[in-house]
């Protein structure tokens, strides 16, 4: 996580990147939800973010062109920074604050030991696009009464009763009286790091059995074959984009079943409503 960092210091004036600088774990927190919140949709903006892998030949040479001049999510979180504080250097410091108090937090919030396992670049893409739907599904345009039991309902319909309780039961004993938005993104983002989340290890078990081969790895013809069956209201461009970008960062056209899941779950994601 902090190489990059490091690395960007180097040409900014009095900016010594191991002095510690303080940013509240509140405030480090929007931070981090925003930039991936705003990366997100940035990638998922094909004007903004003009990547297309096809096959063949030519998709080989796109991912190796594209990989070069991929934006990082350190670079987006800097750059975000940079905008709001018009000025790098600034800019540089608060991004020095933040990543400590991701440090400092990650062991005890799992939404930032996901936040800074993105930035280190120890998890593929998808996972965090799966928090930033999250994120949009949890926030109330309104006060609520909604319990965790409605907001499991809204992300889950097809889950058993069984299992469902079985959650409920997990989420009382680690988060009961906690503040119900943040204890459920809390929640549901240890779920996405284990890998234990429940569309995931559906979408898992749905690509093992497609995967005649047995080589655990599908291209995009696979992708656009399943999506086009399960994913009836995500539109075609946002598959394109996806298969597009997750091949740039593996750097191949045949991709681990393991982040095609982990893909197909974040645009599955994309067509849940508000569930408070």
């Amino acid at each position: 996580m902090w190489a990059g960092y490091i690395t960007k210091c180097e040409d900014a004036d009095d900016i010594n990147p191991r002095v510690p600088r303080l940013v509240k774990p509140e405030t480090a927190k929007e931070h981090m939800l925003g930039c991936l919140r705003s990366k997100y949709i940035k990638d998922f903006d094909a004007k903004l973010t003009r990547v297309y892998v096809g096959d063949g030949v030519e998709g080989y040479e796109a991912i190796n062109r594209l990989s070069e001049k991929r934006e990082l999510l350190a670079d987006h979180l800097l750059a975000n920074l940079t905008q709001l504080y018009a000025n790098r250097e600034v800019a540089l410091l608060v991004m020095h604050g933040i990543m400590i108090t991701t440090e400092r937090q990650r062991h005890d919030d799992p939404v930032m030991e996901l936040a800074a396992r993105a930035l280190g670049g120890q998890v593929d893409d998808p996972t965090w696009w799966c928090l930033a739907e999250f994120r949009r599904i949890l926030e109330s345009r309104s006060d609520s009464n909604a319990d965790f039991e409605h907001v499991l309902q809204a992300l889950y319909p097809d889950m058993k009763p069984m299992e469902r309780h079985g959650l409920l039961d997990e989420f009382d004993d680690i988060y009961g009286g906690d503040s119900l938005p943040d204890a459920a993104l809390q929640y549901l983002a240890s779920k996405l790091v284990s890998k234990s989340e429940h569309r995931f290890t559906r979408w898992m078990d749905h690509l093992i059995a497609e995967d005649s081969s047995g080589r655990r790895a599908m291209g995009r013809a696979d992708l656009f074959k399943i999506a086009h069956k399960a994913l009836e209201g995500v539109p075609r461009e946002a598959v394109q984009q996806a298969y597009s970008l997750v091949a740039v960062a593996w750097g191949a056209q045949e991709i681990p079943v393991e982040v095609l899941a982990m893909a197909l779950n974040a645009l599955e994601l994309s067509t849940v409503k508000r569930a408070l």
